[in-house]
């Protein structure tokens, strides 16, 4: 059945089940009119549309799984304050899979929210960039500069930010791994890209090439911006992974992660392809491991202390819809995943063309509890 996006004043029609006795079905039909309001920018409508589901729900955590998504859809829709102080409502009430995704979403808030911080952050990159060129500070002097020197210094200042992402130093960039951004100066970028898009601007262009939405989650999700969530909120042991560059980067949310008081494990890969586990305790702290791998070079705490994780993430190259992963064929995370308690959130970070109805199998392949993609955040599986 489709449905339609429809106005306060044209709630008659999608209300009727409940008014027939059927609230689950009209709550159902509001929440989908109001995701398809979203997707359209209809921020009023799909607001109200969610109103309308709360005033039929009664039972606490269908309300509290409304305001998350009501919370997600405010982020999405760029009111980015509205949307943190409704999380920042529910997030002490939720758990699993919920309180994961409102994490990310508070993170998403909590980067824009930071905007006059990020505009002071980039004028100190740029500074650094002058260092490195050996120019005065100014507009003048650094776009005097030929472009492939300005391209060498970019790299070797990145590589600086990247090899040793010190907050003192870097700020924000340390946990974000950006140390370019663009400013709104009113002048160059008047607003920011996504505001004017949304407003009409470009609506003239067949063909728009930039990060779109999708891009912008996958990046929020894995890189670090969830260094501005409380430690309270991250407290506990994460068994996570150093990313190869094939795959979503992962190394700004360890670091973040670290940053912020949590106990990370990262894998040292055995000779016999199984995983034991060492304390991640800073990039200094990493050497080069088998395979192309980072690892940590503190003492090892065994293959069972991934036993103890609160939270485990995991690589992948495709994850189908049962909750199978294609590893790398070694067999690794099998045998991790195998010792996990079945309480605790196994999430595999993949792109969004990496969710398939199906992957290849074997009897020993665990299975994991949740996906993060770029387009849906986090979804719980198995899908049916």
């Amino acid at each position: 059945m489709g449905f339609r996006v429809v106005r306060p004043n044209e709630l008659e029609w999608i209300t009727r089940p409940h008014e027939a006795g059927e609230p689950a079905r009209a709550v159902d039909y509001l929440l989908e009119a109001a995701k398809q309001g979203r997707e359209r920018w209809a921020k009023k409508e799909a607001l109200d549309l969610y109103a309308k589901a709360l005033e039929l729900v009664s039972e606490e955590q269908r309300r509290l799984r409304i305001r998350l998504v009501r919370a997600l859809a405010l982020v999405e829709l760029s009111d980015f304050a509205a949307g943190a102080a409704e999380l920042d409502e529910i997030l002490p009430s939720l758990e699993g899979s919920d309180e994961m995704e409102a994490l990310f979403g508070r993170a998403r808030a909590a980067f824009w929210l930071g905007d006059t911080d990020a505009t002071l952050g980039s004028a100190e990159r740029a500074r650094d960039l002058a260092e490195k060129l050996g120019v005065e500070p100014t507009r003048e002097s650094i776009a005097a500069v030929s472009s492939d020197r300005l391209l060498q210094a970019q790299v070797e200042l990145s590589a600086d930010v990247f090899g040793h992402p010190d907050p003192v130093r870097w700020g924000e960039a340390a946990a974000n791994l950006m140390p370019f951004e663009p400013v709104i100066d009113g002048d160059v970028l008047p607003a920011r890209p996504i505001d004017r898009i949304a407003s009409g601007a470009g609506a003239d262009v067949d063909v728009m090439v930039g990060t779109n939405t999708e891009e912008e989650r996958l990046f929020m999700v894995p890189n670090g911006s969830i260094y501005h969530i409380t430690e309270d909120i991250l407290a506990g042991t994460i068994a996570a992974y150093y990313s190869l560059s094939s795959e979503p980067d992962t190394h700004g949310l360890v670091y973040a992660l670290w940053k912020r008081g949590s106990y990370v494990l990262l894998p040292l890969l055995r000779p016999d392809a199984d995983l034991d586990w060492a304390s991640y305790e800073g990039p200094d702290s990493l050497r080069p491991g088998p395979r192309g791998l980072a690892e940590p070079s503190e003492p090892p705490r065994g293959m069972d202390a991934v036993t103890r994780a609160d939270l485990v993430l995991v690589p992948a190259l495709a994850v189908d819809r049962g909750g199978l992963r294609l590893g790398r064929g070694g067999g690794s995370y099998d045998r991790a995943l195998a010792r996990v308690a079945p309480g605790i959130p196994t999430i595999a970070l993949v792109y969004d063309g990496e969710l398939l109805d199906e992957v290849p199998a074997d009897g020993h392949d665990q299975r994991v509890r949740l996906v993060a993609r770029p387009s849906a955040g986090i979804t719980r599986l198995p899908l049916i």
